[in-house]
């Protein structure tokens, strides 16, 4: 072939795919109808249209083996009718997800679409504009670079704790994982019987189970972004410190607590005697009451950011 006829023949060529493109021969099109539109993963900000407005989170924590595992119940407002909704979850074993909204129980599946947890929930049928809820079940793996939920020795003991700031509760369950996200949480934890399960608020109930754990129900926080939900599981210290008298704009005591690994609640002392003073004066700096009916201090033996 000489060449003037190969470029003839790469005109023509390129004429052919040009006008396969317009037309739709030689590949699928939007203009045809028959290739879906991909949602495009979002990067930065979750899209907007989509609010978490209640977390019920229940799960099994059991320090001394490898894994945990979950139930995340989500309630939702939808601005828009959607098949897909976008949200957080990091290295989860999702075993079990749908949406329902009124009496309708809708199919969906889970794709991480990054390595830091952003998530596509495909809905099989189209969720409806206003409130559902998500279903979600779940396994995980304790965290080892101290993030997330994560396991710990002390004493030859293990131990499990939080470390959600910024981005790491979606290490621990499926959640809209930033701060502009303020809602309640009710949270369970199902842990050994002869453990200790501290959370946020106080403890509403307690059920001893009859296979050696027992089941503890937390009473629901005020709004929190995700990053500010904390648990510690394990044979942990609990010592008692000097309770929080009332303060103007605060009507109520605040119970105090001390929590350390296990032969470590003695050492405890100095800061529980003044952590009451220290509240005191943030209350009159900030000129807000502290908002929570107990304070726990929680030290813990292994704690990648400094403090929290």
């Amino acid at each position: 072939m000489n060449l003037n006829s190969l470029g003839a023949a790469l005109t023509v060529c390129a004429l052919w795919l040009a006008c396969s493109s317009c037309t739709g021969r030689g590949g699928a099109t939007e203009a045809t109808g028959t290739t879906p539109v991909v949602p495009q993963t979002p990067v930065g900000k979750l899209p907007e249209g989509v609010r978490p407005t209640n977390y019920r989170l229940s799960l099994t924590i059991i320090p001394e083996q490898k894994v945990f595992s979950g139930t995340t119940v989500i309630s939702i407002e939808l601005d828009e009718p959607s098949n897909t909704i976008w949200m957080h979850g990091q290295d989860l074993n999702v075993t079990a997800i749908h949406a329902a909204h009124a009496t309708a129980r809708i199919p969906a599946r889970w794709e991480q679409k990054t390595s830091d947890g952003v998530v596509r929930v495909e809905l099989l049928e189209t969720l409806p504009a206003g409130k559902s809820t998500l279903h979600i079940e779940y396994t995980g793996a304790f965290d080892t670079p101290l993030r997330g939920l994560y396991r710990v020795e002390s004493g030859g003991r293990p131990y499990a704790f939080t470390q959600f700031e910024s981005i790491s509760a979606r290490l621990a369950f499926p959640c809209f994982d930033e701060p502009r996200f303020k809602t309640p949480f009710d949270v369970t934890l199902t842990v050994p019987d002869d453990q200790i399960a501290v959370a946020n608020t106080p403890v509403d109930r307690a059920i001893r189970l009859p296979d050696g754990l027992q089941r503890i129900s937390y009473v629901p926080t005020p709004p929190l972004p995700t990053y500010l939900v904390a648990w510690a599981v394990g044979p942990l210290d609990v010592v008692t410190g000097p309770t929080i008298p009332p303060s103007e704009g605060r009507p109520f005591p605040v119970p105090l607590r001390g929590v350390a690994a296990q032969g470590q609640g003695e050492r405890l002392a100095y800061a529980l005697e003044r952590t009451g003073p220290f509240v005191a004066a943030l209350e009159e700096y900030f000129g807000i009451p502290y908002p929570y009916r107990k304070l726990d201090l929680v030290a813990v033996p292994d704690f990648a950011a400094g403090a929290m």
